[in-house]
């Protein structure tokens, strides 16, 4: 009982083509496939987004709840004398048809709040639940601005209606900005003790981090079940598709009941731009799906990439089949990859889908190489081994070291000062780089607090995102002694190592 995908309208076509548009440019990989309804009279356009969804009643008829958000700069405003203040006026009627017979019939009026000039005209956002029987049936959306006679009708077919009292089922998923234990059970946005606001466009932007959704599930205890106990399931999934994406599902067990509210939310900032699902799926202790239902959204993240879009069969990637060693060259990536890059792999490496690893693996090499991302990767490949023969040791590999880092990040240094053995310091490490993304003289200072070769960790540095520790001399102090005298001073009880200054200052 699949919901259709082309539900959501927009009445304006202009307005929601520069909305797309731009995250369209923002993010070329993805695809938006809202349907666009264009209504134009009177050279003036009142702007609206419209979505619904089916519910059930158990032994009563289904209803259908429509939610409807109005773009309050696209109405006309009355201004008021008496007070100073202005006002929208909009009449509503919405007629659900079936063989020209009408089922459901709703009209009323939605009135903006009063405002005074120069105040920000706010968005108008209604629901309505109107009851039916099954079947299929035509809406049809009428409305009338009251304050200059601005007239708009669209019509939007409905998917059949079909929940069945001898089986189980699930109402249609909402997909939210917001879902709030309610405050107040009669406000028209509560269900089941829950304020839910809509997400009407079914679009999540880069500032959008958590995707929140509301369903229903129906099962009758008369039936003849062998098992009264079900997993809810749900996850996101690529349009159209049943693979799960970046991780994101959870499940809940529950008992047979005639309705069992689920209100659930994911984080979606890993996830990449793209066209996905919210999937549902109900199973019974045998793991048999019992009701199914989805429902689609965008998501515009520009940070990330739609990894999934590339194929790998073919490539050089296709012939690592060692989900170990290829967990192992992901990582070793980590020195040269961005914070967004280091996020994405790391879920994914927790999700240890070798498939969707092997996507990502080719994709960072074509982004930095399209043409011979095999021969970019190899190149890479000689440098992570040489920093495993220098700075590795035990089960640490080079790569993972402190040092191994920023030489893979970097490139080998200029100069450098080894200085394992020196009075009253830990043992030390200067590496001098003469250029390094724009900046002269760029200096690392490792130390090793814990007196093996292998802890060396960044002390101090002058590259700009690196550490910076003014007080590097101080927390370059060992407690013990080599018997050579290399002091400057005595501070605060401590003598300063006037040989390590002079490295520092200059490098050879």
């Amino acid at each position: 009982m699949s919901k259709t995908n082309n539900k959501i309208c927009e009445i304006h076509a202009y307005f929601q083509l520069i909305f797309t548009l731009k995250y369209m440019f923002k993010s070329p990989l993805i695809l938006f496939s809202l349907l666009i309804i264009s209504v134009y009279m009177n050279a003036q356009n009142t702007k609206m987004l419209l979505d619904y969804n089916y519910y059930n009643i158990p032994n009563e008829k289904p209803y259908v709840e429509i939610n409807l958000k109005v773009d309050g700069t696209s109405l006309a405003y009355a201004f008021n004398a008496e007070d100073s203040s202005y006002q929208a006026k909009l009449q509503i009627t919405y007629l659900i048809e079936k063989d020209s017979s009408i089922i459901a019939f709703e009209k009323f009026q939605l009135n903006s709040p009063l405002f005074k000039k120069g105040d920000i005209k706010e968005d108008l956002l209604d629901i309505k639940r109107l009851s039916v029987p099954k079947g299929s049936y035509k809406l049809t959306l009428l409305t009338k601005d009251l304050n200059n006679g601005y007239s708009t009708e669209s019509t939007h077919d409905l998917r059949p209606i079909s929940f069945n009292q001898n089986a189980i089922e699930l109402s249609n998923i909402q997909i939210a900005d917001s879902i709030l234990v309610a405050k107040e059970n009669d406000d028209p946005f509560v269900k089941n003790g829950l304020e839910i606001l809509p997400n009407l466009n079914h679009f999540y932007g880069a500032l959008n981090q958590n995707l929140a959704f509301y369903f229903e599930v129906y099962t009758n205890k008369e039936l003849n079940l062998t098992d009264s106990l079900f997993l809810v399931e749900y996850s996101i999934v690529k349009k159209g598709e049943d693979k799960v994406i970046a991780n994101i599902k959870s499940f809940k067990k529950i008992d047979a009941s005639p309705i069992t509210p689920i209100a659930q939310s994911f984080k979606i900032d890993n996830l990449p731009s793209g066209e996905y699902d919210v999937l549902v799926n109900v199973k019974n202790r045998k793991n048999e799906i019992l009701a199914e239902e989805r429902t689609s959204f965008q998501r515009s993240n520009p940070t990330l990439i739609n990894y999934s879009s590339v194929d790998a069969e073919g490539t050089f990637v296709d012939s690592i089949t060692d989900k170990t060693l290829l967990a192992n060259y992901i990582r070793s990536l980590y020195p040269i990859s961005s914070d967004a890059e280091k996020q994405f792999a790391e879920n994914q490496l927790k999700y240890s889908d070798i498939n969707f690893m092997r996507q990502y693996f080719l994709n960072f090499w074509m982004s930095r190489n399209a043409q011979y991302p095999e021969e970019e990767w190899l190149r890479y490949k000689e440098e992570v081994l040489k920093v495993d023969e220098m700075f590795g040791y035990g089960s640490i590999p080079g790569y993972q070291t402190e040092r191994g880092r920023v030489y893979l990040q970097y490139g080998p240094p200029d100069a450098k000062q080894n200085v394992p053995y020196e009075y009253n310091t830990y043992p030390y490490s200067i590496w001098l780089y003469n250029q390094i993304d724009g900046q002269s003289n760029r200096k690392f200072l490792f130390y090793s607090p814990s007196m093996e070769m292998s802890g060396y960790q960044v002390l101090h540095s002058n590259v700009r995102g690196e550490v910076y520790n003014p007080n590097w001399e101080y927390m370059l102090i060992s407690k013990t002694n080599s018997g050579i005298d290399n002091t400057r001073e005595v501070l605060d009880g401590q003598i300063i190592n006037d040989r390590a200054r002079d490295l520092w200052e200059n490098p050879r």
